[in-house]
């Protein structure tokens, strides 16, 4: 599985580079946003193949146990973003949770898509999407369409002829957690997102140049009555907290002004603001779209579901009953009818099974015996199982599909949990099988698992494959 580990500003350093390459211009991959949500959303990060990726939900209470509410990132960096997609399926495999990822910028659906290598169902709207607006929006508001924003900021400098605008420093940084603090008091909304929003903007404030973000802090006669933190990432200025004082008119407009001009002179590139989503608030929303968005920026969410359709079910004593039903039915153990004429059936009275439970179950790495269940409705279609032998010494396997399931495709994936049961669980070193030419279908999965044909015995083909094979197979 992943590393996941929880998101400090250590690791948020560390990984800066792989946050800020690329063109993903969605706010939830910058460093300010995801160190103030980190905590709430419950978002954890790993590093592999070069590339970063988060997934949430790892740790959250009201979720399942088995991990079923969790969901990746898109992996950023300069890294291999396939073989970091790659690590991301086997970690949903390993995790037996369905593949699914959250907070996909649009542009990315079918690069993603395509790495993954099967279809999803996608959801574009699955959260609010941020609102993306040319910079030169907010330098001095000009045009028709802002001259209600020109007017605000000319009000407010009418009204507050003692202002001032200064950029985020250490001299006026506990100020501006002062001002934090008296505006969360004046304008709590009473909900756990408010107070996160206050915890996490102060510690962003008190690592602000650690992170390497900015911001900028607006005083009127000695007093702050606004603030405002983000940070420039490729052509694109992060706008993460904004707050002002409501008691002075036009605060907002000109601490928005004042910050993009002041990012616009230390970073020329800038061509966009990120202004975050609206949270669905509709006052917002309004408030957003006066200032003209360029774009809306989608959220996808992509569910590719189970990486398997089937997972291993291993049976308690006293659940034998489906395997008894296999052995027993013409059509399944047709294929055994050479070795048990006349129709390959196997007698399984009640009186054996319980040796046979003690002999079979729970006894890897000498043997291992699990019951293939669909997963959609939890019926079981075949068994997997390996056994070591001593002469010659191996390890040889069998799949065994219920006739009525054949031709779904479970074959091949009975073999291949088999494989990543005997190989990364249970280390076995290496895995054998043999077949009459004439089971094509048997050979032909045997064969995409990268089996190798070893010889020929008494008109059977002989099968292998080791494990060191099999890890160095690409996935």
């Amino acid at each position: 599985m992943l590393d996941f580990q929880p998101i400090t500003a250590d690791l948020l350093v560390e990984n800066r580079e792989k946050l800020t390459a690329g063109d993903v211009r969605l706010c939830d991959y910058a460093v300010a946003c995801l160190f103030m949500w980190r905590e709430f959303y419950r978002v954890r990060a790993a590093v592999t193949n070069g590339m970063l990726v988060c997934c949430a939900g790892v740790v959250d209470p009201h979720l399942p146990p088995d991990g079923q509410g969790l969901y990746y990132s898109l992996p950023v960096g300069n890294g291999d973003f396939a073989a970091a997609v790659r690590a991301v399926i086997a970690d949903a495999r390993e995790r037996n949770i369905p593949l699914r990822f959250s907070t996909v910028p649009e542009e990315y659906v079918e690069k993603l898509i395509t790495a993954v290598g099967r279809g999803a169902a996608v959801d574009p709207d699955s959260t609010d999407p941020d609102y993306l607006y040319p910079i030169g929006n907010f330098l001095g508001y000009p045009g028709k369409a802002l001259h209600a924003h020109r007017n605000h900021v000319n009000r407010f400098l009418r009204e507050n002829p003692d202002h001032a605008y200064a950029p985020l420093s250490a001299e006026n940084r506990e100020a501006a957690i002062a001002f934090l603090r008296r505006h969360h008091a004046e304008m709590d909304k009473g909900n756990a997102m408010s107070e996160e929003d206050l915890i996490r903007s102060e510690e962003l404030l008190r690592l602000f140049d650690k992170l390497g973000v900015s911001g900028g802090v607006l005083t009127v006669n000695g007093e702050v009555a606004g603030l405002t933190v983000g940070e420039a990432i490729g052509d694109t200025l992060h706008v993460s907290v904004e707050k002002a004082l409501t008691d002075y008119h036009g605060a907002f407009q000109f601490l928005a002004m004042s910050y993009a001009e002041q990012m616009k002179d230390e970073h020329p590139e800038l061509l966009f603001i990120n202004r975050q989503d609206d949270t669905g608030d509709e006052g917002l929303r309004q408030s957003k779209l006066s200032y003209k968005p360029c774009r809306l920026l989608k959220k996808c969410s992509l569910d590719f579901g189970f990486s398997d359709e089937l997972g291993l079910y291993v049976p308690k004593e006293g659940e034998l009953g489906f395997y008894a039903e296999l052995l027993s039915d013409p059509e399944t153990m047709a294929y055994n009818a050479p070795w048990f004429p006349p129709d390959g059936c196997i007698p399984f009275p009640e009186a054996e099974r319980e040796r046979w439970f003690s002999e079979w179950v729970g006894k890897t790495p000498e043997r291992f015996f699990a019951y293939l269940q669909r997963k959609a409705d939890g019926t079981f279609v075949g068994y997997v199982n390996y056994h070591h032998v001593s002469e010659p010494d191996r390890w040889e396997i069998g799949v065994v599909i219920r006739a009525s399931e054949r031709g779904k495709g479970y074959g091949k994936q009975g073999l291949e949990l088999l494989l990543r049961r005997a190989f990364t669980v249970d280390g076995i070193p290496a895995l054998f099988n043999c077949f009459e030419p004439t089971r094509k279908a048997a050979l032909a999965i045997h064969r995409a698992a990268l089996f190798r044909e070893i010889g020929e015995e008494n008109g059977i083909t002989l099968l292998e494959i080791t494990r060191e094979e099999y890890l160095q197979r690409p996935l």
